[in-house]
């Protein structure tokens, strides 16, 4: 979160970037954000948190051994906060899809027994639903890169201590493809559209898909608001997955 809060003071005062005299925020370098991330990290690798067995698709049950808490915690805490915070920036987003894992995976956790991963995710679904009231469109509060990053590293820390780490990578499947998206232009396109005077977006780049939201505009012009709930349905989806096995184990995923 302090990161994140970081990211969000990081404005350029400086005439030569500044829009109609206002100032913009520009936030930390991209390639600084993980090294910077790193250190969350080091209180799961210091307590061995989780199993270093793992149940892969495909490949069956991997014991990764001394590569779990070296590389695949720190892999897991990084890359989770850095693409959680690359879906954002609309009135409600960040919370309303937060609201959405969180409670899939606190679910999740109480069914397999898993105390301390429900703990973790059922406190953060509670925080939430008490934020979004504010959040929600027209938003009085934005959560910014605060909020995001600590989403990601809650997401990252709950699936590791609650031995969920299937289940985690699962729920971050919109995020994961957000990743994918932006990557190819070196993360420097924005999720945000083009306001029209009806109130509606348009694609900010065109036909060219870099985000989920350049996806839907590209659709049909929506509002902010539709957008948003387009998004959080997708979540549903893909929290849909990990619960559906749960309740009706004779389904085949």
């Amino acid at each position: 979160m302090f990161i994140g809060f970081l990211d969000d003071l990081n404005v350029k005062l400086n005439a030569e970037n500044t829009i109609e005299g206002r100032d913009i925020r520009i936030g930390l370098p991209q390639w600084l954000k993980p090294l910077l991330t790193l250190p969350a990290a080091i209180p799961l690798m210091a307590i061995s948190a989780g199993t270093t067995s793992m149940a892969i698709p495909f490949f069956g049950k991997i014991d990764f051994g001394i590569l779990y808490p070296l590389l695949l915690i720190p892999l897991g805490v990084v890359g989770a906060s850095n693409v959680v915070n690359m879906l954002a920036g609309f009135n409600g987003l960040e919370a309303g899809m937060g609201i959405i894992y969180c409670l899939g995976l606190g679910v999740s956790a109480l069914l397999s027994n898993s105390t301390s991963g429900a703990v973790v995710f059922l406190v953060t679904l509670a925080a939430l639903v008490g934020f979004i009231r504010y959040s929600w469109y027209p938003a009085k509060i934005l959560p910014g890169d605060s909020l995001t990053y600590l989403l990601g590293s809650i997401v990252a820390s709950g699936v590791i201590v609650g031995n969920m780490e299937r289940n985690g990578l699962i729920v971050m499947f919109p995020f994961i493809i957000e990743f994918f998206l932006k990557i190819r232009v070196k993360f420097k396109a924005s999720c945000l559209g083009k306001l029209r005077e009806d109130g509606k977006l348009d694609p900010p780049y065109g036909r060219k898909i870099y985000s989920w939201t350049h996806l839907i505009m590209n659709i049909k012009p929506l509002t902010e608001k539709q957008v948003t709930m387009i998004l959080i349905l997708i979540q549903v989806c893909f929290v849909a997955i990990i619960l559906l096995p749960l309740f009706f184990p004779f389904l085949p995923f």
